[in-house]
């Protein structure tokens, strides 16, 4: 078989799977709605089937092509309201598909499957080709197609697994690619041993190591030769199934038209919506992990972009608004673009919002930046809608996005599109496998994804300066003011030392332009797979997972989007570049929560800031730790087991010992009883999770203390 028709007959076999299952999962919906003639969306089937003929013809397979046609006459007449769908035609129309998935399977066999003559019947049935469906398809009328266009071909050998299968095998591929590494290091010792060997041998001319030495040597060797093998065909195994799981993105996002245009007849709009790039290929991980998120933007882009007929009218802009969803990738990177017409953010909503929820204060204006925006947009909870309806008002949307994405190593921003309207766009990597990144010390191992970079220049610590209270320096190579942010003050790492000397600058690329990543010293390049790590880890928005070194340990890689937001709201460790540095004892803190991610994360947030921080599990261990090591302050949650947030105010401040001590209670429960219950105990201040951010929590103890 040549190359173009095993190239042919392998499309295919993946383009009918995905018309059959979009096909079956439009029946499915019909089916939950009644079967109103609404419920269906035959244009969508009808294309799909149509595009079903005409590969089918191109390959050769009459039957299907028979079918495929029958199905296009069928939704064609149901369209015109001639033919009712009802039970009935969806069970006409699953048994074709059924019949199609068939007969490509078994192609290319002789004679046609007593399935695709069952469905042709039932066809012919429906639409009045014949008065009685046979119960037994042998009197069945022959399918008649043309000629095929191209000469048969010799079906490939193919065989079914579940996804879930491969997605278990390429995890097994993709760990085994570590073991090389470690064949690395067994390697490097080898050679360090025959150097050492090599040197006692020069120094002691009267020991006889020669024999032991060229022994040596050929086993180092043949490992070597051995680790290299193995590391090729472990890297060729793990692209070839990582191959096998490329899909195009029309089979997870080929539905959006219709959802679209189900949505903005709920809230009374007309939307048409243009879409482009579906025909993209990327891994199937990353395509259905971006599913809920771009369903979340199409959401909004409908809900809080584009007006009423109505309002449009009036604005002197068609009614009928319109929605641009675009696919496209570059330099490995698959971005994501939603725009719409709309009315654009609404700034001064979004503004009586942040203010409402103490985000912001009651005098303070808007941010200019699209970036700074877009932070506050990515609250769980916050939303401008002031009515809940199906759509909107729940403040979920943005938030969903922003947790899908970070795990990818991704980004989102929002921006303002001109003339009207909003683009949202998402940019992750194409593939979850393989990156190379750049390694940086800060106490331990850290890696940065070496898209994020820009570039990395050494500075001398005389020339930082501040602005706006926070450290920056003048880029050398573009003379731009570069926002300077230390990742020990970011990731909390306590034990490094005082800035000194000059500076070594990893800038990050941002969607404000750049930021400075201030690290310890730099430890190279590697090209590795990231790892998922532990929840308690994970639940750190700054670890986007790990990478597994030679020594089995984990160097965490870092989210630089969520580094950058996070510098916002620490305080520097440097005060100034030239001001003496003052020491003090730093406060302690004692953080009560019965979640290990909920205290890791109240952790970190604290020990960035300087503070010494202990741990409870629960009221009960909180006041054993208190009676023997005092504190300056306590945080606690008010849900926990033995004693909770409430009994703990109410114990400490009835203990003459430890009635001094200031305690925030952080918890989700935001009922204004239970704040005037925490607060009547005693408690200094009252924290509601849902609007809860490093930032307020650190000014809270800031007040307190």
């Amino acid at each position: 078989m040549s190359d173009l028709r095993e190239k042919l007959l392998a499309a295919f076999q993946v383009e009918h799977r995905e018309h059959l299952e979009a096909v079956r999962g439009m029946l499915r919906v019909g089916a939950e709605r009644g079967f109103t003639p609404e419920a269906f969306d035959f244009n969508e089937a009808h294309r799909r089937v149509h595009s079903l003929k005409g590969a089918a013809r191109i390959v050769g397979l009459d039957a299907v092509e028979a079918l495929s046609h029958r199905l296009e006459t069928l939704m064609t007449l149901s369209q015109e309201g001639k033919v009712k769908f009802d039970r009935r035609v969806s069970d006409g129309i699953h048994l074709a598909l059924d019949a199609i998935e068939d007969c490509a399977a078994r192609w290319p066999e002789s004679g046609l499957p007593r399935e695709a003559e069952a469905a042709s019947l039932k066809l012919a049935g429906i639409l009045g080709e014949a008065d009685i469906v046979p119960a037994e398809p042998v009197a069945a009328p022959p399918l008649v197609a043309p000629e095929p266009k191209v000469a048969p071909m010799t079906a490939a050998e193919t065989a079914r697994i579940s996804v879930d299968s491969l997605d278990l095998v390429l995890t097994h591929a993709r760990e085994s690619l570590a073991e090389p590494l470690l064949q690395d290091e067994i390697s490097g010792r080898l050679q360090a041993l025959r150097a050492s060997l090599e040197i006692v041998q020069r120094e002691a001319p009267g020991l006889s190591l020669g024999g032991a030495l060229d022994e040596l040597r050929e086993i180092s060797r043949m490992h070597s030769e051995s680790t290299w093998r193995a590391k090729r065909q472990t890297l060729r195994i793990y692209r070839d199934l990582s191959a096998m799981r490329v899909i195009p993105a029309d089979s997870v996002f080929g539905g959006v038209r219709k959802m679209v245009r189900d949505l903005a007849r709920m809230d009374g709009k007309e939307v048409e919506i243009d879409v482009d790039g579906l025909g993209l290929k990327a891994d199937r991980v990353i395509l259905q992990a971006l599913k809920d998120p771009v369903m979340h933007l199409l959401r909004n882009a409908v809900a809080h972009g584009i007006e009423r007929p109505e309002t449009r009218r009036e604005r002197g802009k068609p009614p009928i608004g319109q929605i641009a969803f675009r696919i496209s990738a570059e330099r490995n990177q698959l971005t994501i673009r939603i725009e719409d017409d709309g009315a654009g953010l609404d700034r001064g909503r979004i503004l009586e919002e942040a203010r409402r929820r103490g985000v912001l204060n009651k005098t303070a204006a808007l941010p200019d930046s699209a970036e700074a925006v877009t932070a506050l947009l990515l609250r769980p909870g916050f939303s401008t809608e002031r009515r809940v309806t199906e759509l909107a008002g729940r403040g979920m949307g943005l938030s969903v996005v922003d947790k899908a994405i970070g795990p990818l190593q991704g980004r989102f921003a929002l921006a303002p599109r001109d003339p009207d309207g909003t683009a949202a766009i998402i940019t992750v990597p194409l593939s979850v496998a393989s990156s190379q990144f750049l390694l940086v010390r800060c106490g331990q191992l850290y890696a940065i994804p070496f898209r994020c970079i820009e570039r990395i220049e050494r500075v001398p610590l005389r020339d930082i300066v501040w602005a706006e209270g926070r450290p920056a320096y003048i880029g050398h190579a573009r003379k731009e003011m570069v926002p300077l942010a230390r990742l020990a003050d970011l990731i909390g790492e306590t034990g490094i030392g005082p800035l000194d000397g000059d500076l070594q600058i990893v800038l990050i690329k941002s969607g404000n332009g750049l930021f400075g990543l201030v690290v310890e010293s730099l430890a190279g390049l590697q090209d590795a797979l990231v790892h998922d790590l532990d929840d308690a880890v994970s639940g750190l928005e700054w670890i986007a997972g790990g990478l597994v070194q030679p020594d089995s340990s984990v160097c965490p890689v870092v989210n630089c989007a969520a580094l950058e937001a996070q510098a916002l709201g620490i305080k520097p460790s440097w005060t100034s570049a030239a001001a003496p540095r003052t020491e003090k004892r730093p406060a302690e803190i004692l953080v009560v929560d019965d979640s290990i991610t909920t205290r890791t994360l109240e952790k970190s947030i604290l020990e960035a800031r300087g503070f010494r921080v202990a741990l409870s599990v629960d009221g009960q261990d909180a006041i054993e730790t208190l009676r023997r090591r005092p504190v300056d302050l306590v945080i606690a949650d008010v849900e926990m087991p033995r004693m909770d947030g409430f009994e703990l105010v109410h114990a400490i401040k009835t203990d003459p010992l430890l009635a001094g001590i200031p305690v925030v209670l952080v918890t989700s429960r935001n009922d204004e009883r239970d704040q005037r219950k925490g607060l009547a105990l005693g408690a200094d201040a009252y924290l509601v999770k849902q609007r809860f951010d490093a930032r307020k929590l650190l000014e809270t103890i800031d007040q307190i203390l």
